[in-house]
């Protein structure tokens, strides 16, 4: 398996460093080639988890399911802070490269990755929300989000990621194996899959309190 995909993944923000906003986001074209999406999905699906797939909640680990607000399956990785695991490398450098060339947050850990599944068979969902209301780490609050797209995007309809930054809202990458990262406290929503299964890697980078 290569440790960097043989082009230069595009990265892209459209505002200056300057103007940080509720806008600001970064975006890896393809940064994982295809054969590492599957990885990751096989590694999910065969057992490199904490938990197995269980419906995602809203809030929390403690909160409650709520299928107005949220319906997809979700399991968290066990290996995502291994050194020995080349895929949550790659995922750490991105991030760190990220956050040092166009946030500059003050950051601590990855939170988690969290393997999500959408599937048309339940019109998988997730409602407009922001990731900052469900701080849970010990390292501090969810500064940093992000999100690798695992699915081809010829392999389902619908599921959009959207980020509610503008009018209308930025959609995100679905090439294969891109990577988007934005501020946990921006507004964005999957929208419904209607057919087929969205498969993505989700999670987010915590930090000290906000000052």
């Amino acid at each position: 398996m290569e440790n960097a995909p043989e082009e230069v993944a595009e990265i892209t923000k459209p505002w200056p460093l300057s103007s940080y906003t509720f806008n600001s986001f970064a975006q890896y074209i393809q940064y994982f080639n295809p054969d590492e999406c599957e990885q990751y999905i096989r590694d999910a699906q065969e057992g490199l988890r904490t938990t197995s797939l269980k419906k995602g909640k809203v809030g929390s680990a403690e909160a409650n399911t709520n299928f107005e607000v949220r319906n997809s399956d979700v399991c968290f990785f066990k290996t995502h802070k291994s050194e020995n695991n080349p895929l949550f490398s790659k995922l750490t450098e991105v991030l760190v490269n990220a956050n040092q060339s166009f946030f500059g947050y003050d950051i601590l850990d990855i939170e988690a990755a969290q393997f999500s599944t959408y599937s048309s068979e339940y019109k998988g969902f997730y409602t407009k929300h922001i990731d900052t209301m469900m701080n849970s780490s010990a390292t501090g609050v969810r500064k940093l989000s992000f999100s690798v797209q695992l699915s081809p995007p010829d392999s389902y309809k619908g599921g959009d990621l959207l980020l509610h930054t503008d009018d209308p809202p930025i959609q995100a990458p679905k090439e294969i194996g891109s990577v988007i990262i934005f501020p946990s406290f921006t507004l964005h929503e999957v929208t419904p899959v209607t057919e087929g299964v969205r498969y993505s890697l989700v999670g987010w980078v915590t930090g000290p309190a906000w000052k």
